[in-house]
């Protein structure tokens, strides 16, 4: 009688362990992380911020971007024009595509601009190289 309790004991006891084991997170070893290394690579390429500086830099008279999006393995960005910019906004946007040997190519192969004006957006300009 005395061992069945035991065993049972040692049976619940490990049957809780086990469960609290799974049921916490376990706590990640900081030395498991990834390390960057400087000297491989100093400045990975972020194409949010890139993106950002490009068009911080080419963007005048009144126009402004908003933050690029990511959706369907494509970035996006929505540009809008002033009010009282008069012309074809989609020719405005597409002279606004980096030309083929931008530094931004090194890491995109493409992205959308795409313009609002007159309280509506315009059809979609694709950028590539």
């Amino acid at each position: 009688m005395v061992k069945t309790l035991a065993r049972s004991a040692l049976i619940l006891l490990i049957a809780t362990a086990l469960a609290c084991s799974t049921a916490w997170p376990q706590e990640e070893n900081p030395r498991d992380a990834p390390v960057v290394d400087p000297e491989i690579n100093p400045k990975p390429f972020d194409p949010r911020f890139e993106l950002r500086e490009y068009f911080r830099a080419h963007l005048s008279g009144g126009w402004w971007a908003e933050e690029p999006t990511y959706n369907l393995a494509t970035f996006r960005i929505l540009l809008h024009a002033p009010k009282r910019w008069r012309g074809n906004p989609n020719s405005a946007i597409g002279n606004l595509c980096p030309g083929p040997n931008h530094p931004i190519w090194k890491g995109l192969n493409a992205f959308v601009l795409q313009a609002f004006y007159q309280e509506h957006t315009w059809p979609e300009v694709i950028c590539r190289p």
